[in-house]
């Protein structure tokens, strides 16, 4: 049947010894979203909510913490951020709403669990740092430049 299809017949196999080795991935994969942490330790977010209204899985919860009159340079930040990978579709329209460049859709597809209480995510778990997420952002940036937002 290859032969009627086309393909070679001689091809290689491809096997992975999951868990030891590890599939990469294309830069355009979308895995579980998580949340920027900055150079200075601080969350990208802004507590915005826009990733919240754009979810069309309601997946994702933010409360909002404001600054009280301190000499800061952050005026607003997420008091608490959960995304409950039981809801979650990996659709990526959080990250396409966020104007902060502060989600993204990560390349981690390792997030079963036994119990559906442990995969809703609160923002310390959220938080990956710049640096881990450099490939991804680079990505974004190129693609939302070409769709001219």
């Amino acid at each position: 049947i290859p032969f009627f299809l086309g393909k070679k017949k001689d091809r290689e196999i491809f096997t992975l010894y999951y868990p030891e080795q590890m599939l990469e991935f294309p830069i355009a994969y979308r895995g579980r979203p998580v949340l920027a942490l900055q150079e200075d330790g601080h969350p990208a977010c802004v507590a915005c909510g826009l990733c919240e209204i754009a979810c069309p899985a309601y997946c994702i919860d933010i409360t909002p913490a404001e600054n009280s009159g301190k000499q800061n340079e952050y005026e607003r930040w997420p008091k608490e951020f959960t995304i409950d990978y039981a809801v979650c579709i990996f659709c990526g329209n959080c990250e396409e709403a966020c104007p902060e460049e502060a989600i993204f859709m990560s390349n981690d597809y390792e997030i079963t669990m036994l119990d559906r209480k442990k995969m809703k995510y609160n923002l310390q778990q959220l938080l990956v740092p710049v640096s881990e997420l450099k490939d991804r952002i680079e990505f974004t940036r190129n693609m939302y430049a070409k769709w001219n937002y």
